[in-house]
């Protein structure tokens, strides 16, 4: 199973990751990215049995997220 990321957040957001990063700011967005990627990784979700995950081009900026997906 593939998961994008950023569509896994658009849909828990209920709208753009470009609308929510204008309104809410990158600090913000970081979080739930974050947030979102331990969840996918830990398999907490139906998506989380063998499956490939995409991530944004920005999850590598939080040492968090380096480090779980270096795991």
């Amino acid at each position: 199973m593939f998961v994008d990321t950023d569509d896994e957040i658009e849909m828990r957001l209920g709208c753009s990751i470009r609308e929510y990063f204008e309104r809410e700011g990158e600090d913000s967005f970081r979080l739930i990215e974050q947030a979102t990627l331990a969840e996918l990784y830990s398999g907490r979700t139906s998506a989380s049995c063998g499956r490939v995950l995409a991530t944004g081009g920005g999850s590598v900026l939080c040492l968090a997220n380096r480090e779980l997906l270096r795991s």
